[in-house]
């Protein structure tokens, strides 16, 4: 047996590089388990015991299709969990500067301290 090269490179967020001697791939690694672009295994929760699956050769662009999806959903995900609550907190801040104004404006007709 030769020697073998592998390194992940971690992009957060459980999304890492794996870089190895036969090239590149993503890969998401989860609460029970982890998808790539070469394959997926599942963790059983009991150490060392799991199970690992490989893509075949030829569901290459099938395989990177699927990756891409996943990829784009986990970050439309990411980036509404951070854009909601600004856009919850200008609507609020909207609507209670419109109430504020209202208020203020039926005082200055009625000739009541503002």
């Amino acid at each position: 047996m030769g020697f073998r090269f592998q390194r992940r490179i971690n992009l957060g967020g459980g999304w890492g590089l794996n870089t190895s001697g036969s090239g590149a791939s993503l890969s998401a690694r989860g609460k029970h388990g982890s998808i790539g672009t070469k394959g997926f295994s599942l963790r059983s929760g009991i150490p060392g015991l799991s199970y690992r699956q490989g893509w075949g050769k030829n569901s290459g662009a099938i395989v990177a299709i699927v990756a891409l999806a996943f990829m784009a959903v986990a970050i439309v995900v990411q980036v509404l969990l951070v854009v909601l609550p600004l856009l919850w907190q200008c609507v609020l801040w909207l609507a209670l500067t419109t109430y504020d104004l209202c208020v203020y404006g039926v005082r200055k007709v009625r000739g009541l301290p503002t």
